[in-house]
């Protein structure tokens, strides 16, 4: 159980510090806030599980929009948070803790 509990919280870091190093919030806050999957992966990031699993945690929010009902993901108050621009950042925090991840291994 403890060894399950240890996976599960250096997991989580590993895909939120991913988040941040693939800049997914500022890229979303450069863009009015919203983008589709595709458009993210057009800008070189590898979004489609990390923003699974970030959306399921509340971090960001699947939303449907315009007439051909495309998925945007859309900015949360926490996911704000994130962006390594931002004021109110604790991308830092994130780091300090980070454990060492490969983001190539969760494509």
């Amino acid at each position: 159980m403890k060894k399950r509990m240890h996976n599960w919280i250096c997991g989580s870091m590993c895909l939120v510090t991913s988040a941040i190093e693939l800049q997914i919030a500022d890229v979303l806050e450069s863009n009015d806030g919203a983008m589709t999957l595709s458009e993210l992966s057009a800008a070189h990031l590898l979004p489609y599980r990390i923003m699974r699993y970030l959306m399921h945690r509340g971090i960001f929010k699947q939303v449907v929009r315009g007439q051909e009902s495309s998925i945007y993901y859309v900015q949360m108050p926490l996911s704000r948070l994130l962006m390594k621009s931002g004021g109110n950042s604790i991308a830092a925090l994130v780091f300090a803790g980070k454990q060492p991840c490969n983001v190539c291994s969760l494509a």
